[in-house]
Formats: C-alpha cells, sequence, structure tokens
C-alpha cells in the first residue's frame, strides 16, 4: 500500500513540473507571436485561450506518460537507458508542443499564414528550402509544423495583419471636373 501511494504521488509531482513546463512554453510562444506583430495583436494570453491550448497539454502529458511507463517497463534497456531515453522523448514532445502552440495561437488570433523560418540546427535540407515562403496553418506538410519534427527548430513566423489583405484598400477620391482618380495624377 505504501509503496502504491509512493508511486501515484510521484507520478503526480512529475505531472504536475511537466505541465509547468508546458504551461511556461505555451506562454513563450505567445510573447513570441506578440513581439513579432506588435502592437496590432489584441493582446496577452487570455482564459479564453487557455481551453485549446489545456487539451493539447493534457494529450501530450498523457502521451509522455504511456511513454514513460513502456520505457520503464522495457526489460532489455538499464534503467539509466530508460531515464536517456524518457529524457530526450520530453525534450522533442516539449519542442513539438510549442510548434502545436505556435499554430493554435496563430489561427485563433486570426493569423491564417505564417512565415517559414529555418531553425540554425536544424539538418532538414526541405526546411531550409522553404525559408522565407509563406504559408497557410490549414495546409500542412507530412513532417508537420514549423519546430514539429522531432529534430527540427525551425519556427512559423506570423504575418503582421497589415500583410494579410484583410485591410480595405482606401477609396479614390474623385476629381469631378477632370473625371479622374486623384491616385491618377
Amino acid at each position: 500500500m505504501i509503496g502504491w501511494l509512493r508511486r501515484e504521488l510521484r507520478l503526480l509531482i512529475e505531472r504536475k513540473a511537466i505541465a509547468r513546463q508546458f504551461n511556461a512554453i505555451a506562454d513563450e510562444q505567445w510573447r513570441k507571436i506578440v513581439a513579432q506583430i506588435g502592437s496590432q495583436f489584441p493582446g496577452p494570453l487570455t482564459d479564453r485561450d487557455r481551453p485549446n491550448l489545456s487539451a493539447l497539454r493534457d494529450e501530450a502529458i498523457s502521451f509522455r506518460q504511456v511513454y514513460v511507463e513502456e520505457r520503464r517497463k522495457t526489460p532489455d534497456i538499464s534503467p539509466e537507458q530508460a531515464e536517456r531515453q524518457i529524457a530526450c522523448f520530453e525534450r522533442d514532445l516539449l519542442k513539438r508542443f510549442g510548434a502545436d502552440i505556435n499554430a493554435e495561437l496563430q489561427v485563433g488570433s486570426g493569423i491564417p499564414s505564417y512565415t517559414w523560418r529555418f531553425g540554425p540546427t536544424c539538418p532538414d535540407e526541405y526546411h531550409e528550402v522553404r525559408e522565407g515562403e509563406e504559408f497557410d496553418w490549414e495546409k500542412g506538410f507530412k513532417d508537420g509544423y514549423p519546430g514539429e519534427f522531432p529534430t527540427c527548430d525551425c519556427y512559423g513566423e506570423p504575418l503582421p495583419f497589415d500583410d494579410l489583405g484583410d485591410e480595405p484598400e482606401p477609396e479614390a477620391e474623385m476629381d469631378a471636373e477632370a473625371g479622374t482618380t486623384l491616385n491618377d495624377r
């Protein structure tokens, strides 16, 4: 009974620590987006935005928990090897979560497109070719969003609102006497 209680307490502490990491990553992604598009952005991460992010986080935490249990039960590797594999998996999972959060925050904020930014240590030549190209969040790639692939440190830079074509063009003023627009002069 005591062993089971200790194990459950350890798992609870682990889940809370991981949840704090996931929350910190969500907040950091939000700050990056706000910094990149400046004052045009609606403001800080709000409670309205949290449900989608929490669902992503909870899914990732449960996925991590299953992976950790499987690694620790595997008889053909040492506990040290299992812990190293868990640490690598956790880093990749947190990074992928960051990429998912970036996509979720931008789409949820009305930013349908992004500029692919190639990460300095990304080994994928296909990612390097995408550098500076604009893509829609709705149209993904086989290897996921920028930063989602395990060894990728690329990211999706949000396009400023005025680059999205949502702003109406100013109406041309007519010069009644000349019959032309003032823009034609």
